[in-house]
């Protein structure tokens, strides 16, 4: 599967407009009684992480895990459960991704103050992880030399929904455990469509 993300994602952050997805209901209407009460939408992860994030300034992250799912088989994600991508092109340990970029995809920051970011699963390897500094002075995360991204409509849930994506900044997808983009066709097949045990034991 292959998606084309428009620059609408991009475009309605820049605006200050955040996505359907990330907003709240202002208000609801008395349910009649009886009546089920409507459900409310979840805020994205970017939306629910603050101003910074949306504003293409990043999240920070004080943890990384393995997912494992029966669609992509194991994957990079952050204490929390988000998904972590990658933009393929990006192999040199640099960033590229700014601006509208960094609306759309923000980007993964170390944590504040030095403190050390803790790998959750005994499939990471410790030796991978890395920083890059952004052009801000901020460090961004890298595992593998690959810089690490959020994506600005995933739910927040721990949905993916930028995997396999290409848009005008290139080819985006979830990291393996190994530091590789993830490639369906080759690690599908791996999950059981359970979630991997966390800790190293």
């Amino acid at each position: 599967m292959n998606r084309t993300l428009t620059a609408a994602v991009a475009a309605a952050f820049a605006a200050g407009v955040a996505p359907a997805t990330a907003q709240q209901p202002s208000g609801e209407a008395e349910p009649r009684p009886g009546a089920q009460a409507p459900q409310q939408e979840q805020p994205s992860a970017v939306a629910r992480a603050g101003d910074g994030a949306a504003q293409g300034f990043g999240v920070p992250a004080t943890a990384l895990d393995v997912e494992r799912s029966s669609e992509y088989g194991q994957h990079i994600v952050d204490g929390r459960g988000q998904p972590i991508y990658v933009l393929e092109s990006e192999s040199s340990g640099e960033s590229d991704c700014y601006d509208a970029c960094a609306l759309a995809w923000p980007p993964v920051l170390a944590p504040e103050g030095g403190e050390q970011v803790e790998t959750q699963h005994r499939a990471l390897d410790e030796n991978q992880l890395g920083m890059t500094e952004r052009r801000d002075g901020k460090m961004q995360l890298t595992y593998n030399n690959y810089p690490l991204y959020y994506y600005a409509m995933d739910p927040g849930d721990g949905e993916v929904t930028g995997h396999d994506v290409t848009d005008e900044w290139g080819e985006w997808y979830l990291l393996t455990p190994e530091g590789e983009p993830l490639h369906t066709e080759e690690h599908g097949e791996e999950g059981g469509g359970e979630r991997e045990q966390r800790g190293r034991g």
